[in-house]
């Protein structure tokens, strides 16, 4: 077991290291919102699925709305579409897409 406090800093430190790699990928600038999203999404598919991305390719475009739209096709678990990742990629969409 661990405490909540080492469980914090494993989060922090996973978080750092997505964002490490993220860094050099992205070429446009984003808001936090949008960047915050894209962590989420990265954390959860991996940087190198990340890099090789449609998602990826259309940020860097400046397709942002596009970009958008790509986030619900992060669904599948061996095949087969998962409700709980349905809803994780809505709420990053959303996020992304929010004014702040």
């Amino acid at each position: 077991a661990i405490t909540s406090e080492e469980a914090e800093k494993f989060l922090t430190d996973d978080i750092e290291t997505i964002e490490k790699q993220m860094t050099p990928l992205i070429r446009v600038e984003v808001t936090d919102n949008e960047w915050s999203a894209l962590v989420s999404l990265v954390f959860n598919i991996g940087a190198g699925n990340f890099k090789i991305s449609t998602i990826l390719r259309l940020l860097n475009s400046k397709e942002k709305k596009e970009t958008a739209e790509q986030f619900s096709r992060w669904v599948f678990c061996q095949g087969k579409i998962l409700k709980g990742l349905q809803d994780r990629r809505q709420a990053e969409k959303e996020l992304f897409l929010k004014i702040s």
